[in-house]
């Protein structure tokens, strides 16, 4: 009788077990030397014998959350919008000082309750419109296997040569008029020159981003190779960020990762904890050495007056875009309709306007000039619940919510019946306009309406024909005499 194989030698990685003790202990330590000089040793080590074993509990606690969210689909509506939404107003309107300097227009001002509570009515019909289109929590996502994609390889190579043509003409025409902002001695204020020209910009970032998801989706489809899907996107990258911001190359990095969730691989939890935080650094150290190289730094001592040291302000410089969106919405809240009246539904249609010829003004543009501010740049957002309240005030809140919540769960559940190429980037799209949407509105441009239905246009041109049509084509062909 054949014997029974023994296992082999299992790997030893490096686990939380591992990691979360040695990094509590590092922290311990580091803390011990700077409260030593301040309270003495012996307080000082009491402090920290107190505080290790509750770091250390935190830590374990958040690392039984990140394995009981690993089971989930964290980019379901009903995980990454509602945990992002929490994360964005808790930090942002945190007072970390008790009689904080009026800078920045009072951006640090303290925090009223009630704006807590307007965050709690969004995110509120926000659930309750998922709850609605949705109809169950989490049963299950489809494998990227169960994705199907009709798309034509020659027509589909076609469209992304065609796409990038107009990318490099529109990038090109635009850097003519205005040079790259990038490389400019005031990148801070030149950047804002693009939307100028608006026509010519909207045609870049539509090029752009439907680069962005079809170049990486085609290697995934394995329509396209990997070096050409690469170097593709690296292209699109390197002149996105040349234009001297940070929002449209985001825009394309998020859709594209939860697109790759979907049709690639899943994303286990840990991962996006992670690229978070550096891409939170990332950015930040972006916008603090563009608007810092040309300048004297001592135009961002508020910093220091909140308690950030300079060491790491680069790395919390985007911290500022957080509380300011909240400090923006708690300042409309005393101005609407105090002084000025509700908009009944043009702050959130604006983006419309555009449609029509002249120069129009979004919400984040009639914010600051209801708020007096002359600051040179663009306007003032004010989370997606600024437009809304603006609207209709805490009922405009609760029904925009409550509609962007159906709009998510339906395409969620949509894709799940039905998994299929089209319906994973429309609806990844969909859910990064609503992560992105926390800094200023859920519909803050005409292209947030237009690309998803361009990709539609373009999903119904690739898609080959239906196999009943196929068979009847082939019929008919078969009929036909030989001459």
């Amino acid at each position: 009788m054949a014997g029974t194989a023994l296992p082999g030698p299992q790997p030893v990685y490096w686990s939380w077990q591992v990691a979360l003790p040695l990094a509590t202990a590092l922290c311990a330590v580091g803390w011990l030397g700077v409260v030593a000089d301040n309270m003495g040793m012996a307080v000082a080590a009491a402090a920290v014998t107190v505080a290790l074993p509750l770091g250390y509990g935190t830590c374990r606690v958040l690392a039984f959350a990140l394995r009981k969210l690993d089971a989930k689909d964290f980019f379901s509506p009903w995980i990454a919008f509602p945990l992002a939404y929490v994360l964005w107003f808790g930090f942002g309107t945190i007072d970390f000082v008790d009689d904080p300097a009026h800078v920045l227009y009072g951006m640090f001002d303290p925090m009223p309750a009630a704006i807590m509570g307007y965050a709690a009515l969004g995110l509120a019909g926000y659930l309750a419109g998922v709850w609605v289109c949705s109809r169950s929590r989490d049963a299950g996502w489809p494998s990227p296997a169960e994705f199907q994609n009709r798309w034509r390889p020659p027509a589909l190579r076609a469209v992304l040569k065609v796409f990038f043509v107009l990318m490099l003409a529109s990038y090109f025409a635009l850097v003519v008029r205005m040079g790259i902002p990038l490389l400019s001695a005031s990148a801070a204020e030149d950047r804002l020159a693009v939307g100028n020209y608006g026509p010519t910009q909207s045609v870049l970032l539509c090029s752009a981003w439907t680069l962005m998801a079809l170049l990486p989706a085609s290697y995934w489809l394995r329509q396209l190779g990997k070096r050409a899907a690469g170097a593709g996107v690296t292209v699109v990258s390197v002149l996105l960020l040349s234009m001297g911001g940070r929002g449209n190359f985001c825009i394309g990095c998020l859709t594209l990762l939860i697109a790759r969730h979907y049709l690639k691989r899943r994303i286990r939890m840990r991962t996006v904890l992670v690229g978070t935080l550096a891409l939170f650094a990332g950015c930040s150290a972006y916008g603090f050495l563009r608007d810092t190289a040309f300048r004297d730094t001592g135009s961002f001592a508020y910093l220091e007056q909140i308690g950030i040291p300079p060491a790491v302000q680069p790395l919390v410089y985007a911290f500022t875009y957080v509380r300011g969106t909240v400090a923006t919405f708690r300042d409309i809240t005393g101005t609407i309709p105090a002084e000025v009246p509700y908009q009944y539904g043009r702050l959130t249609l604006l983006p419309l306007s555009t449609l029509l010829p002249g120069h129009h003004e979004m919400a984040d543009m009639f914010f600051k000039n209801i708020l007096g501010h002359d600051f040179v740049g663009l306007g003032q957002p004010a989370t997606p619940l600024g437009p809304l309240y603006g609207d209709f005030g805490g009922w405009g809140i609760v029904a925009g919510m409550f509609v962007f919540g159906m709009v998510c769960g339906r395409l969620y559940r949509s894709m799940r019946r039905r998994p299929a190429t089209l319906r994973a980037l429309v609806y990844a799209w969909t859910m990064q306009a609503g992560l992105f949407g926390l800094f200023g509105s859920l519909f803050p441009y005409i292209t947030t309406l237009f690309i998803p239905l361009l990709w539609l246009a373009l999903d119904r041109f690739l898609a080959l024909p239906p196999p009943r049509l196929e068979a009847v084509i082939r019929g008919k062909a078969e009929c036909q005499p030989t001459p």
